[in-house]
């Protein structure tokens, strides 16, 4: 009967739970679409030049697009500097480059950010700051 609600004849109890669920459903579905709206949103990834997070980075991409979510781009993090020395190092380079190439090949729809591996982890306020700045030159903006 058009005239009657859903809820007609439920106790109170399952009204209030049956009002929190459409109110649930709702939420999700503007947050849904929040996240779908290119305009407003793109996922971003961070990724090392590595075997298993490539793969991990291409399986959520797959599944983001699969979802119809907009993926703004990768950052490449704790890439080798080209300074680094040492034969241990030059070993780890010629891999890192295959995992590079392999980066650009895989993502090359995105836009890929290197960020270089640092000498320690940033931490406190100046070290954050430092990174900001680097972050900044990386994504060719100014802070």
């Amino acid at each position: 009967n058009p005239d009657q609600h859903a809820s007609d004849g439920l106790s109170e109890r399952s009204k209030a739970v049956s009002e929190q669920l459409l109110n649930r459903q709702r939420l999700f579905q503007r947050t849904r679409r929040v996240l779908q709206d290119a305009e407003h949103t793109a996922i971003v990834f961070v990724m090392t030049p590595e075997r298993l997070p490539i793969q991990e980075t291409e399986r959520a991409m797959k599944a983001l697009r699969a979802e119809h979510l907009p993926i703004g781009g990768i950052f490449v993090n704790r890439v080798l500097p080209e300074d680094a020395d040492g034969a241990f190092l030059a070993k780890r380079r010629v891999q890192e480059a295959a995992y590079l190439e392999e980066i650009d090949k895989t993502f090359a729809q995105h836009e890929l950010v290197r960020l270089p591996l640092l000498s320690e982890d940033p931490q406190g306020l100046a070290a954050l700051s430092s990174f900001s700045s680097l972050l900044s030159s990386a994504l060719g903006t100014k802070e």
